[in-house]
């Protein structure tokens, strides 16, 4: 099966049925779910695929088999998101963890993120990043990881401990 599909089913199976819901230790909560549409960035593609191209219709593309790693591979962009596609299962890994920051885009150089909260995942040679931004609800704006300067998203900022759990949707 080709790897882009093999992303999309195990998305749709793993990751897509539930309700996330996170306590943090000093008292709040916050609950996100994975949408069709949110694939594009988690991957990347919307350094490849400009906004004419809605999330929906990259998930379907990707699921109908029109959007392949050959075709990624012809686009200049591919180097930067080679890494998140490649390791995309990784993602429900950020799940077992019992700490995330409260993440602050100022303390950051030209940060973009709209991200509130980072879940993070750090070995000796890499960091994994989910980071949940919030717009009338939570969701899950970016997947990355960095194996240069790993703590630059996680230094400085506050770390929060706290407890995952999640429900079918």
């Amino acid at each position: 099966m080709p790897l882009l599909k093999k992303i999309q089913k195990e998305y749709d199976k793993n990751i897509r049925p539930y309700i996330y819901h996170v306590n943090l230790a000093d008292g709040r909560s916050f609950s996100f779910n994975f949408k069709k549409d949110n694939l594009k960035h988690l991957l990347g593609l919307q350094y490849i695929y400009d906004d004419s191209w809605p999330g929906g219709v990259i998930y379907q593309k990707i699921k109908k088999g029109k959007i392949t790693m050959k075709t990624l591979q012809s686009f200049s962009g591919y180097n930067g998101i080679e890494d998140r596609i490649l390791n995309f299962s990784r993602i429900k890994d950020l799940f077992e963890t019992n700490q995330l920051i409260e993440f602050d885009a100022t303390k950051l150089q030209n940060c973009t993120l709209k991200t509130k909260f980072m879940f993070f995942n750090s070995t000796s040679g890499e960091t994994l990043h989910l980071g949940i931004a919030e717009n009338g609800s939570y969701y899950p704006e970016t997947w990355f990881i960095r194996t240069q300067d790993k703590d630059k998203y996680i230094k400085d900022q506050t770390v929060i401990k706290i407890n995952i759990s999640k429900e079918d949707k």
